[in-house]
């Protein structure tokens, strides 16, 4: 994997950092009108095996937390892009106020998310 990664990579940077005339490979009908890079999916996977490289030793339970905690962001970052842009026209300020708010947000989010889920689990 580390060396489709690798070659992944590569493609990337030459396709779109060189003066080479390199094919952008894509495959057509895959869902996407445009069509998707068929070498860009080795590079997440990478990523993927990297932080699985770099938290081997954390505790299974900490990793679940982790997990969730990012899930948790993700949900309220689709609410935060769908608003706020609109309200703010800096983009200095706009991509601070990002960082802070969905991580902020995302966690309080979990944590309602649990209240809610104690309170209908009394009943």
């Amino acid at each position: 994997m580390w060396f489709f990664a690798l070659l992944s990579a590569l493609y990337l940077y030459l396709r779109n950092y060189s003066s080479l005339d390199i094919p952008y490979l894509f495959f057509k009908n895959a869902g996407w009108s445009t069509g998707e890079n068929g070498f860009a999916a080795f590079y997440p996977a990478m990523l993927v095996a990297l932080s699985m490289f770099l938290f081997r030793n954390m505790k299974n339970n900490r990793i679940l937390i982790l997990g969730k905690y990012t899930y948790y962001i993700f949900l309220f970052q689709i609410l935060w892009f769908a608003i706020m842009p609109h309200y703010i026209s800096r983009a200095i300020i706009f991509a601070f106020l990002t960082f802070l708010g969905c991580f902020w947000g995302g966690y309080l989010f979990y944590k309602l998310s649990n209240i809610i889920y104690r309170i209908g689990r009394k009943d």
